[in-house]
Parts: structure tokens; C-alpha cells; sequence
């Protein structure tokens, strides 16, 4: 029997959104302040105050979650001995919680935005806010980084949703359309540039919201089914300053609808006749890289697109997911999805779900204010950070097959 354990690290305070990046959690506050902890800071305080096995617990699932994916961890947990000793915090309860004091934050004192923010992302040491006033572009440095930045406009324009990963900005403004640019990186020796006007490019008439699916995108809208747009690649020269994608998108194609072949996949998972069911009732509600979440008939199912390079599109039920069982959650009542490492986190109206290849499982009760993952980074792409009125937390789960102590 699969139980799934989870670990939320709380922050208490009114804040507006975090970060994970590069060693270090970065809070907002409702005014646009900027606050840092370094994670090795936070680990020391955490096995101060609550012993060495939850913090190991914490750096596992949360701080270095790429260990947790590792082959020399997986291997470790597969003795029945060491997964109990690992687990054993757990004994009595299925959540752990812990607190971060705000105090051990030092405030960082680049230019505040204190309007409303749409959507937050940073990448390549660069702040990007999505905002009503177009979208904004400040800085972090990682090795000082209480150094203070101004902030600049890159657009004039609302932007509401932004989606960054291969050296690729997309920003998705709506009835304005979807936008795209390159990103410009920094000297050699990490100075950086100063700011550089991007050069954008529209790329769709209308866009919600973007989402990777590996190099390629997907554009969520009105419409029932995302277009896919195909990615152009470059391969990328060594950048001696910082770790950035080898392969980086220089621009995209037309987009390809997809609805036909998402629906024909959906209804061959269910054994459905599509001839019999109205394409009202279908909808693809979001995806993590390749999988898509789609619902027919208000049902969930997992299918996949490949889409890789001079070979044709292809839309198929997810073996993977064909024997989970997803009738726990309604499609009708998930508000948003976002995608970790090997599944999805879903938010209904009063609760956050985990959909993996292991089932569908309670991952937080309330409702949040905001919620975001980290699918694009090195360390914590199976870490889940969500925002609520008077506390962030950042959740990390482990899933067992059989608890022993």
C-alpha cells in the first residue's frame, strides 16, 4: 500500500512569493521588499531546533531534492532497514512541519515594486516580474547577494504569466498575444551587461499561459486544447560564468493544433468512443514536460505528446498512468495545475493534490493564495512552494510503498 509522507517548511508573515535558486530562498514581502536565507544556514538552524533526522529529512526532499531522485538514494532506500531508519520521524504522523523564522532572512535593498504581480520568475540571475505595467527586470547576484539593483521595463504591456528555461523568455499577455525573446547573459568574468532592451518577437495572437514541453512550448488560451509551438535550437558555446542550457531556443514555428489527436488519446485510455462524446466535454488542464492532464467528461487522464525533432507529432494515453487511479479528483473542481518531477500538483478550490504514477494523494488542505513549482531547475523539481494569507511554505513528499519503523 503506497502512503505519501510530506514535509512543510512555514514561514510565517504576510508575504507575496519565494524562490528556490542556487543555494538560497528568496521571499518577497506585500510591498515588493526582497529578503534571502542561504539553505546551508537554514539546514544548521533546523537540526538546532529540531535534530538531525527531520533536517536530513528537509535537505532531502526540499533543499537538495535532486538527491532524492538519485540512483545512489533510491538504491539506499530499497534496503528495508535504512528506508525505516530514514522514515522513522514519520512514526507517528504522516506530515512534518517546521518553522523558519523571519528573522534569519537579511533584506536585501533593490528597487521595490509595490503593484500588484501577476507572476514571478527568476533565471540566469535575473528577476523577471509580470505585472499591469508591462513586465519588469531587476537582478540577483550569487555571490553578494545583498547588492542592490534598480529595476527596468523590458514591455509597456501587461504581462500576466512568464515561462523562461533554455535561454528563452516567453511572456503571455493575453489579448496582446504571446511574446518571445532571447535572453541576453553576462560577461565572461559574471559582470554583468547592464540592462539590454530584449528583442521581442509576437508569436501568437493570444496567450494565458506557456508552458515547456521540453524545448518545445505549449500556449494555453480560451480554446479547450493548447497549441503547440516547435522549438528553433541552437547549441550553445561553454558559458565559463554560470551553468546555463546547452541547447537554447533561438524561436518557434507555427503552431500545430492539437485538439484531434489530444481527444482521440484521451478516449482510447477510456475505451471511448469519440464519435459518441461531444468535444465540449474534453480539455487539456495542464502538463508536466510531455505529460499532458486532460479531462473527458469531467474524468481525468494522463496522455503524452512527442514532439522531437524532424519527426512527426504524436499523441498517446501514457502507459505510465493507464493503471492509476484518478477518480479521487474531479477535473471540474481543479482551479490550476503545475508540474513536478514525475507528476503534477494540483489545486482544487480548498486543498493541493499530488498526481503521480503511484495514484493521487492530499498534499495540503486551505486555500492559497498562489502556488508554484520548480520543474525547470537543478535541485528541487519535485519541491512545491504555495502562498496563503498569513504564512509561505515550501512542501517536499516522499512516497512509500510500506511503512516500517
Amino acid at each position: 500500500m503506497t502512503k505519501l509522507l510530506s514535509v512543510e517548511i512555514k514561514i510565517t508573515g504576510e508575504y507575496r512569493d519565494l524562490w528556490l535558486y542556487k543555494r538560497r530562498l528568496y521571499i518577497w514581502d506585500r510591498e515588493g521588499g526582497l529578503r534571502f536565507l542561504d539553505l546551508e544556514e537554514a539546514v544548521k538552524h533546523l537540526a538546532r531546533t529540531y535534530g538531525a533526522s527531520i533536517a536530513n529529512i528537509v535537505q532531502t526532499l526540499i533543499f537538495r531534492n535532486d538527491w532524492k531522485v538519485g540512483e545512489q538514494f533510491r538504491a539506499m532506500m530499497r534496503v528495508p532497514e535504512v528506508e525505516a531508519a530514514y522514515l522513522r520521524p514519520f512514526r507517528e504522523t504522516s506530515r512534518i512541519v517546521v518553522h523558519i523564522p523571519d528573522h534569519l532572512f537579511s533584506l536585501n535593498e533593490s528597487e521595490r515594486y509595490s503593484g500588484p504581480v501577476l507572476d514571478t520568475c527568476i533565471y540566469a540571475n535575473r528577476v523577471y516580474l509580470g505585472t499591469p505595467d508591462g513586465l519588469l527586470e531587476t537582478y540577483i547576484n550569487e555571490k553578494k547577494p545583498a547588492l542592490s539593483y534598480g529595476i527596468d521595463q523590458q514591455t509597456d504591456f501587461r504581462v500576466a504569466r512568464i515561462a523562461t528555461r533554455y535561454s528563452a523568455i516567453n511572456a503571455s499577455a493575453e489579448k496582446k498575444g504571446l511574446y518571445f525573446a532571447r535572453i541576453h547573459y553576462m560577461e565572461p568574468d559574471g559582470s554583468l551587461h547592464g540592462f539590454q532592451k530584449a528583442h521581442w518577437k509576437q508569436v501568437a495572437d493570444f496567450s494565458l499561459a506557456t508552458s515547456f514541453v521540453q524545448h518545445n512550448l505549449l500556449n494555453y488560451t480560451d480554446a479547450s486544447v493548447p497549441n503547440l509551438l516547435l522549438a528553433q535550437i541552437e547549441e550553445a558555446r561553454p558559458h565559463r560564468s554560470a551553468r546555463y542550457d546547452d541547447s537554447q531556443v533561438i524561436g518557434y514555428e507555427d503552431s500545430l493544433d492539437l485538439s484531434s489527436a489530444a481527444l482521440s488519446a484521451a478516449s482510447t485510455s477510456m475505451r471511448t468512443n469519440v464519435d459518441n462524446h461531444n468535444t465540449g466535454s474534453f480539455e487539456v488542464i495542464g502538463n508536466s514536460s510531455y505529460h499532458l492532464l486532460a479531462a473527458l467528461n469531467d474524468r481525468l487522464r494522463v496522455i503524452d505528446l512527442r514532439a522531437k525533432s524532424g519527426m512527426d507529432v504524436e499523441v498517446r494515453p501514457s502507459k505510465k498512468y493507464l493503471s492509476v487511479g484518478l477518480e479521487s479528483v474531479r477535473a471540474s473542481e481543479i482551479l490550476q495545475t503545475y508540474p513536478v518531477s514525475g507528476g503534477f500538483a494540483v489545486e482544487l478550490y480548498d486543498s493541493l493534490c499530488l498526481i503521480t504514477e503511484q495514484g493521487s494523494f492530499n498534499l495540503a488542505y486551505g486555500e492559497m493564495a498562489g502556488v508554484r513549482t520548480f520543474a525547470g531547475s537543478l535541485r528541487h523539481k519535485e519541491v512545491v512552494a504555495t502562498v496563503q494569507e498569513e504564512c509561505v511554505s515550501l512542501l517536499g513528499f516522499y512516497i512509500a510503498e510500506e511503512v516500517l519503523f
